[in-house]
């Protein structure tokens, strides 16, 4: 039995949409910060940590950091409101933007530019 084989024409490879500059949450996401699992004080050291050094290295990127919507938390949920605290408190100088996702099981920040 013969194989037959149908090659699709290559398509010339895209360049990443530019962000708009009116809507500071859109646009790629150059980094995912994955919170499944931490506790409070551990997703804070972690967040800080992650967004000032990324600061450092790439300014005016969005970064999506996930926390979950704390469906699994024993009471109230914990790391939505403790994370964003930490964004409007200890972050809040390298920070241009921040909102929730689509999902609402995290947030969205755009670090600012120098």
């Amino acid at each position: 039995m013969q194989e037959l084989l149908f090659l699709m024409p290559r398509r010339p490879p895209r360049s990443a949409p530019l962000p708009n500059p009116f809507e500071p949450l859109e646009g790629p996401i150059a980094e995912v910060v994955d919170l499944h699992g931490y506790r409070g004080d551990e997703a804070r050291m972690r967040v800080v940590s992650v967004l000032t050094s990324f600061h450092r290295r790439n300014r005016g990127e969005l970064v999506h950091i996930i926390t979950g919507k704390g469906r699994r938390s024993i009471g109230a949920p914990v790391l939505r409101s403790r994370i964003k605290t930490v964004l409007q408190a200890e972050l809040g100088a390298i920070i241009k933007a921040f909102g929730t996702d689509l999902d609402e099981g995290g947030w969205l920040v755009r670090l600012k530019m120098r």
